[in-house]
């Protein structure tokens, strides 16, 4: 998913209403927080791990690996403990530490070690 389809679908799990935010969140909705605040943490998080603007890629983000990074920060919202904390992207990385995706993303943005010429190196 790219980021505008993650900011899509958390706008459609929170509807117009925003609903979920409400039921799960009443404090933050209170403040007129909205679970689509988490996409910028999501994206800073992401862009922190590798530079992936040098790599002239677009950046999707695996559905699976999403739906554990948005499990864990929808625990991190819960806990009464967090409820003055924000979101930010080292919450984010936690989670992808947690969830592995860091790794995941670590083995797709490492650049390939230059080839090496055995006949140059035995010479």
């Amino acid at each position: 998913m790219s980021f505008d389809q993650i900011a899509e679908f958390l706008q459609a799990l929170d509807g117009a209403d925003h609903h979920f935010t409400w039921k799960h969140f009443p404090k933050r909705a209170q403040g007129g927080w909205s679970i689509v605040r988490l996409v910028p943490a999501i994206e800073q998080a992401i862009r922190s791990v590798h530079d992936v603007d040098k790599m002239n890629m677009e950046l999707f983000f695996p559905m699976a690996y999403l739906r554990q990074t948005l499990n864990y920060l929808f625990f991190f919202l819960i806990d009464p403990d967090n409820d003055q904390k924000e979101v930010t992207h080292h919450t984010v990385l936690d989670a992808f530490d947690r969830n592995g995706f860091k790794k995941v993303m670590l083995s797709y943005c490492k650049g390939k070690a230059p080839a090496v010429d055995h006949q140059e190196a035995t010479q």
